[in-house]
């Protein structure tokens, strides 16, 4: 699949390259932030392919206008190791320490700095209580360990479980002593009582039993007064996580109770913005200026959100659509073929994706054309699709796909007395007959014709074909 384009994101308009809609649910989310009180964990749930990354950073940027100190934590980037309180403790770390001392930071930076010192080596006695039993667990006392790890082992795995006994007070001392200072650090980063946003993301992506982890250890030792956590995922493949780890017959509702204290499902996109946006993406734009085509932008938006929208796609699908929209095009040899109809194209793409059943049976000559119609026709809003400039077009084509030369003008005459039935003068026969009309002129077109008797659409075909080995 080739690679998206990160979207622009400035400083001062963080929502100037959204898709619409999204920069009120950004105000509407900090205005939230701005009267909650803390400590929170909330999700921002929605499925992959729906833009929740690219929020997440438009609405930090917002979080900083407005006055919010964050740090943004990508989970799935740090999912090479083991421990989630050491990620954890080097991102909040890392985030105030010297140079990355972040502008929009309003507290006092030498109170901060002294604080997060204190921060740090709170948690480095949290981890160090952790560490025995963490070594029993990882070795099941049958590794032999060198170096550091043996000497650490060297009295035995069993005296090592008593002394985590033995200091079972001393832990829970140094859990509490760890939330104190962290949540003194995160008041002193905002001198107007606005709390620490932790924002993780890309959760759903990590291994199931590093998710939890990461989970665990936000809500025990991080979910603390003055810090708000804002973790973006997909509840839904974060459930089959959990379910990985604790089995199907897992209450996942009941589970993620346990961590979130507030979700928001984040608003899909309108069908047309969210295309728009992916094309802008893939560089769809920019392609077809290369290809003296600038005006085929919209078309194509409109072609492929709208048989998206009847064919009831994800977006995951629909991500999948753009990027084989774009290898199709990007790999015409324009000196043996034409630029493909962008409905026809799109057609066939989206029948590719969503029901390749139904697209190798008309392939392999299992079906006639006119089942593609009468499967457009039983879907939502196929009629209606039909029934508009693109949707005529798309007709034709299919009406003449695979036919001999002697029946082009058949068809055509076939379009002619559709049009002579209509007789009614109300204003939806005037459509439908204005409908059928057309359908007749446009078949007047050379291109049409040469669609028909050169096998343009097998041209149309093997382009996807060639491309769909791109997008695998």
């Amino acid at each position: 699949m080739k690679k998206l384009k990160d979207i622009e994101i400035p400083p001062q308009e963080p929502f100037k390259n959204s898709v619409a809609g999204r920069d009120q649910v950004g105000r509407a989310l900090t205005n939230f932030l701005d009267q909650t009180d803390t400590p929170l964990v909330m999700s921002i749930d929605a499925p992959w392919g729906q833009g929740k990354t690219t929020f997440l950073h438009m609405w930090r940027e917002h979080l900083k206008q407005e006055g919010f100190t964050t740090i943004y934590y990508n989970a799935w980037n740090s999912d090479h190791g083991d421990n989630a309180m050491l990620s954890l403790i080097g991102e909040l770390s890392s985030a105030f320490s010297g140079d990355n001392t972040q502008p929009d930071q309003k507290g006092d930076l030498s109170k901060s700095q002294k604080l997060l010192s204190q921060v740090k080596s709170a948690g480095a006695d949290v981890l160090k209580h952790m560490l025995p039993l963490a070594a029993k667990l990882a070795t099941n006392g049958v590794i032999n360990l060198n170096g550091n790890a043996e000497e650490l082992l060297s009295n035995g795995i069993e005296s090592l479980v008593e002394q985590q006994i033995n200091s079972y007070d001393d832990a829970k001392n140094s859990v509490t002593n760890f939330r104190t200072k962290l949540a003194k650090f995160a008041g002193s980063v905002s001198d107007d009582g606005k709390p620490l946003i932790i924002i993780i993301d890309e959760l759903d992506r990590c291994r199931p039993s590093y998710a939890i982890e990461i989970l665990e250890k936000a809500k025990h030792f991080f979910n603390v007064e003055n810090v708000v956590f804002v973790l973006g995922v997909d509840k839904r493949q974060l459930g089959s996580s959990f379910k990985a780890v604790y089995g199907e017959g897992l209450n996942v509702d009941g589970y993620m109770r346990r961590f979130f204290d507030v979700d928001f499902l984040l608003p899909p996109p309108k069908s047309e913005d969210f295309i728009q946006l992916l094309l802008k993406r893939f560089g769809l734009d920019d392609l077809l200026k290369k290809m003296n085509l600038p005006n085929h932008s919209s078309y194509f938006k409109e072609s492929l959100s709208a048989l998206s929208d009847i064919h009831g796609l994800s977006m995951r699908d629909r991500v999948q659509c753009v990027s084989l929209l774009y290898f199709s095009l990007s790999t015409i040899d324009h000196s043996t073929m034409s630029t493909p109809h962008p409905m026809v194209l799109c057609y066939f793409i989206v029948l590719k994706i969503k029901n390749s059943e139904l697209y190798n049976d008309f392939l392999d000559d299992k079906i006639e054309p006119k089942a593609l119609l009468q499967h457009i026709v039983k879907r939502p809003g196929g009629t209606e699709l039909l029934m508009t400039n693109g949707g005529l077009q798309l007709e034709v084509f299919l009406s003449i796909v695979k036919i001999s030369s002697n029946r082009f003008e058949s068809i055509k005459y076939h379009f002619k007395e559709e049009a002579d039935k209509i007789t009614g003068t109300d204003s939806e026969s005037t459509a439908k007959r204005d409908v059928a009309v057309n359908k007749m002129k446009y078949m007047e077109n050379d291109f049409v014709e040469d669609f028909c008797y050169s096998k343009q659409w097998m041209e149309v075909i093997n382009q996807i074909e060639l491309a769909a080995r791109f997008n695998r």
